[in-house]
């Protein structure tokens, strides 16, 4: 049984340890001779209940974990990912989401956070915010962006289960919103006129965001050739390329590729050959593209310089407010969809679609670990597949048409004759015999038709009715199989 015992002013319990010996164990100071013996007597069962196998290391761990604040866990977490090779601004904003669920649920260890508390903290965020200044902001956040809140949060309870930190994932079961229901920023890809009018003017355009117009150009040259991202595209150096290779191929590391793995990109041999002639001269192991966090601001202004040039190049007054009216080099078009940096990568995976590539081809080249990443937010991808079937099916008849067909009757001379299944059934006038005597056989005069058209079928012949009253023989309708 246990005991305490007290030495220097502190406090000691005295039990049974997991092995079976005797151990003491401090108190600590401050704790009275009551709290004392509770804890001993806790302390001995807890020993007792591991060494006869109902309980484990891993629950007094958990229980440990429990009532530490739950600031030092997310600390933890940040600490991981940073190990992880994770990048900077993933890190920064998957422990920012964390951060403010927990600030929102004003959870302070493990037990505050739980599935209701923090799915109740994320929706509350969609509000309307009248006291934000930016005009999207004030109708609360998209659900893309809530679900992205979501995944980090969720990132984080998997993590303490995994870690043994906590019993369960509590967030485990939690599932997110349709972000199609609320689609705020709407991405339109550049056609190929629009692409060579922005790289013509681009190229003979001044500096911007510290950057010459060749250099912007060529960046927009490779976003468009390659579907590089901006950190994929700022880690090229003239080392990257193999201009000589049969494709000539362009590589980006594993560091800077979002799925951390190293692509090597097939690209254009026209490219290529123009690629030559820029990278001579460039340093070895320099970036060749230093492009800024606001490459939407950046392409945006080059869009409008190239739309200006476009509009000042029409011949006559008609064709300049036709220009004027139309959304060619818009950066966000009549429908309300903007053309972005990332809007290069939509021209590049349409362009591989065009070809006539299969999926696979495309989610390769996309780079995408499931093609179900590709079909989502690439659907030109369905829809091409879509489109090379339609050709296979019959060709579509206007309904009034088919209709006429149907019966046998239409007003063109060349259908007038009546097929085999066609069966006469609009109109057709009656025989001059009673009915009685049309029961007991005989010959059946021909029959007449309405005025489809003025003209009536004259090359119609009479005929002779059938045993069994059948007016026409016909042994394809006659077999059963048929």
């Amino acid at each position: 049984m246990a005991s305490v015992f007290q030495r220097g002013g502190v406090w000691y319990a005295r039990f049974r340890g997991e092995s079976g010996l005797w151990v003491q164990q401090s108190c600590g100071r401050g704790v009275d001779k009551q709290t004392a013996r509770q804890w001993a007597a806790a302390w001995e069962i807890a020993a007792r209940d591991r060494r006869e196998g109902r309980r484990d290391h891993a629950d007094d761990r958990r229980m440990t974990e429990a009532a530490r604040p739950l600031a030092e866990h997310v600390a933890d977490f940040e600490s991981m990912l940073r190990a992880k090779g994770n990048t900077e601004a993933h890190v920064d904003l998957t422990v920012g989401h964390v951060r403010r669920i927990i600030e929102a649920v004003e959870a302070a260890t493990l037990t505050d956070l739980h599935a209701e508390a923090v799915r109740g903290a994320i929706a509350r965020l969609k509000q309307p915010d009248e006291t934000e200044r930016r005009t999207e902001r004030k109708r609360g956040l998209s659900l893309r962006t809530l679900n992205a809140i979501l995944q980090s949060c969720k990132t984080f309870t998997r993590w303490l289960y995994t870690d043994g930190r906590a019993r369960v994932d509590v967030l485990q079961h939690v599932k997110g919103w349709n972000a199609d229901t609320d689609p705020r920023r709407v991405r339109r890809d550049l056609t190929p006129e629009e692409v060579a009018c922005l790289l013509r003017t681009t190229e003979a355009g001044p500096i911007r965001f510290k950057l010459d117009g060749q250099t912007r150009a060529w960046a927009y040259r490779m976003a468009a050739g390659t579907g590089f991202r901006r950190g994929e595209l700022c880690s090229l150096t003239p080392q990257s390329f193999d201009l000589e290779a049969d494709p000539p191929t362009v590589t980006v590391q594993a560091a800077y590729s979002k799925h951390r793995r190293a692509d090597v990109q097939p690209i254009d041999p026209t490219l290529a050959e123009s690629l030559g002639a820029w990278l001579e001269g460039k340093k070895r192991g320099e970036p060749l593209f230093a492009l800024p966090h606001e490459t939407a601001e950046m392409l945006r202004d080059d869009l409008d310089a190239a739309r200006a040039v476009w509009i000042a190049e029409a011949h006559t007054d008609r064709e300049r407010k036709q220009r004027t009216e139309s959304d060619f080099c818009r950066y966000e078009d009549s429908e309300g969809r903007f053309a972005d940096f990332h809007s290069f990568r939509g021209w590049y995976v349409g362009a591989v679609v065009a070809s006539g590539a299969s999926v696979a081809t495309v989610k390769d080249l996309a780079r995408h670990a499931d093609p179900r990443t590709t079909i989502k937010h690439y659907t030109r991808t369905r829809l091409a597949d879509l489109r090379a079937a339609v050709p296979t099916l019959p060709m579509a008849v206007p309904m009034e048409r088919e209709a006429l067909r149907a019966t046998g009757t239409t007003d063109s001379a060349a259908n007038m004759q009546q097929t085999e299944r066609d069966t006469m059934r609009f109109r057709a006038a009656g025989c001059d015999r009673p009915k009685a005597s049309r029961r007991t056989g005989g010959s059946c005069k021909s029959f007449g038709f309405a005025e489809i058209s003025k003209a009536p079928r004259n090359h119609a012949e009479p005929c002779e009715n059938e045993p069994e009253g059948i007016r026409t023989l016909n042994h394809r309708i006659d077999s059963p199989v048929l």
